[in-house]
Parts: structure tokens; C-alpha cells; sequence
């Protein structure tokens, strides 16, 4: 049969390479070498041992004189495993960037493909950005970049919330399944409910019993936020503050702030990101903006050890790390 056009990936199309591998979403063809990629997984070497879907239109046997191996995932997944494979421990450099939606292919391909050190190395991590560690969850929340995530449903950063979910799930590996649970509960009803795309292309939505639980999830952070805004409100002005006519304008423009973001950020990290600028602006007393950050630190705690409550999983995370909260 023939060589069909299709679109060669310049970075992994190996001249002396002796198998073609063609993903799809879009069709993209790699030629690699079998030895390399048969010393990593014997369930890829398997592959290159099957029978061919039977010729059809724009099927083929051969291309460039190598067997083609026709593969079910997308090229963009395809890409950055193969790219881990033949770059090895330089591909991991602690300093080198890897986006969460090349994380979240490497570890979905590490477990189909039962590559150990791949899907290991790939959960490793994105447990470094949905933590099962307080002190390194709190550092991340309080960033305040989080307060310009984008609000479209096309941006794939959302995606990854929902895969590392389900990533969760098909692995059984169950330590970034609370706080990613918690990142799907922040986000609008509507994209948890038709899904959202990925950085391959393709649509990720939640299994029906886990978007139960990041509804029910949604709604207890909710209501855990409206009660830290009456708490707070009660704090203000402090009983030592020697202000309390500018404290108190100083709680009513916080509070102002604070609405808008948590209507959209249901956090009480976030609603400190928020009052900060005020605190550096010289607003409030000494006194008030310790209650300030003191009531935060108490909420931030409480919230931290009810993840697995208001998420649903307690069962299958037992073991969540529970910190003191004193009130």
C-alpha cells in the first residue's frame, strides 16, 4: 500500500528509526525505534507484535518503508510521553517547566502503557500543586495569581482539575484526589456538568458520583465562607482597637472586596489576598488587621481539615492529614 500524506512530527521522526506510531486529534505520525520503547514497557512492545485494524480508507500497512502502528491516543499525549521516554532523567530536571496538562498525559499514559516511573514521576508532580500537605497547600492558595484565573470554559487549566480527578480514580492513588476535588468545586455548575476541554482536544467530565460530590462540595464551601464573613464582621473593630470609627470603614470596604471575590473564590486564602492591599495601605490598626489574618489562619485550617467531609471522601482517604486549628 502506498504512503499517505500525513503530518510528520519533526522533533521525534528519527530517520534510522524502525516503527511508525500515528496518534490521532490530529494525525500526527512519530517514527521511533522499537528497542527503546519495548526496554520501557512490555506493554508497548506488545503493540508492535498486534494485527492491524484491516485496510480502509486512509489506512496503511507502511509508511517511508516502517510498520505503522495506528494508537487511540491524542498526539498531543503521544508527543510529550514519547519526548519523557527518549529525554529520560533530563526530561524531570526539578527546574524544568512541565504545564499540568503535559503532568496529567504523562501520568494517564504512564498507567495505561504500565509505565512505573513515568506515571510515578508524573503524580509526584502534580501532588507538589494539589498537595495533601497544609503548609504547602496554604502557600499555593495564597498566591495571588489565583485571583486572575481565566473565566473561560476553553481554558484548558480548568480541565486538569477534572483529569487529575479521574487520574485519581483509575490509578488508586488517592493523595491529590481532596484538593484537586476541591478545585472542581470552584468552578461554574455548568462546566462540571457538560465538561471541559482538555489540553489534547478532547472533553473531561467527572464520573456521575464524583460530580455529585463536587456539587455538595460546592455548596459546603459556600456556606463555610458565609459564616467566616460573620465571623469576621464580629471581629472588627478588635477589642484592644483605638480606631473604631476608621477600623470599622476600614471592615465595610474589606468586606466590600471580599463579596465579590468570594462569590467567585468561595476561600478564605483568597479573601486574604484580597485584604492585604488594604493592610500595606496603612487601614485598620495593629490590633484589627491581626484579627484579621488570626480569623483567616483559623478558617484556612478549618477548611484544610474538612476536605474529605465536604468532598465525600472519607473513605477512601483516611488518612488525611489533620491540622490543629484553634479557635
Amino acid at each position: 500500500m502506498p504512503d499517505i500524506d500525513i503530518k510528520r512530527d519533526a522533533s521525534l521522526w528519527f530517520d534510522d528509526g524502525n516503527i511508525i506510531m500515528i496518534a490521532s486529534q490530529p494525525e500526527t505520525a512519530f517514527r521511533v525505534h522499537k528497542s527503546i520503547l519495548a526496554r520501557h514497557s512490555e506493554t508497548l512492545s506488545s503493540l508492535f507484535t498486534l494485527p492491524q485494524p484491516a485496510a480502509g480508507p486512509g489506512a496503511m500497512a507502511t509508511m517511508d518503508g516502517c510498520a505503522v502502528v495506528r494508537m487511540t491516543d491524542s498526539s498531543h499525549d503521544l508527543k510529550h510521553l514519547l519526548q519523557a521516554l527518549y529525554d529520560g532523567a533530563s526530561y524531570w530536571d526539578a527546574d524544568a517547566v512541565l504545564e499540568r496538562g503535559v503532568l496529567t498525559a504523562l501520568a494517564r499514559l504512564g498507567h495505561k502503557y504500565e509505565l512505573t516511573q513515568v506515571l510515578a514521576l508524573a503524580m509526584k508532580r502534580l501532588g507538589q500543586i494539589y498537595p495533601n500537605d497544609y503548609s504547602v497547600w496554604r502557600e499555593t492558595v495564597l498566591d495571588s495569581s489565583i485571583l486572575t484565573v481565566s473565566k473561560s470554559s476553553t481554558d484548558t487549566l480548568h480541565a486538569v482539575h477534572l483529569e487529575v480527578v479521574n487520574i485519581c480514580r483509575v490509578t488508586g492513588q488517592y493523595s491529590a484526589l481532596p484538593a484537586a476535588m476541591v478545585e472542581c468545586s470552584r468552578l461554574p455548575v455548568a462546566w462540571l456538568l457538560k465538561g471541559i476541554i482538555r489540553a489534547d482536544g478532547t472533553t473531561e467530565q467527572l464520573s456521575a458520583d464524583d460530580l455529585e460530590r463536587c456539587l455538595s462540595a460546592k455548596l459546603e464551601i459556600s456556606k463555610a465562607a458565609a459564616r467566616f464573613e460573620v465571623h469576621l464582621a464580629g471581629a472588627i473593630p478588635a477589642s484592644s482597637c483605638r480606631t473604631k470609627a476608621e477600623c470599622r470603614d476600614f471592615r465595610e470596604q474589606t468586606a466590600d472586596v471580599s463579596t465579590v471575590i468570594i462569590d467567585r473564590y468561595p476561600w478564605c486564602p483568597v479573601f486574604m489576598a484580597a485584604v492585604r492591599p488594604w493592610m500595606r495601605k496603612g487601614l485598620g490598626c495593629g490590633a484589627c488587621s491581626r484579627a484579621i489574618v488570626e480569623h483567616c489562619e483559623i478558617y484556612l485550617k478549618s477548611q484544610w481539615n474538612s476536605f474529605t467531609k465536604f468532598t465525600g471522601l472519607q473513605d477512601c482517604v483516611s488518612d488525611w492529614p489533620v491540622v490543629v486549628a484553634l479557635s
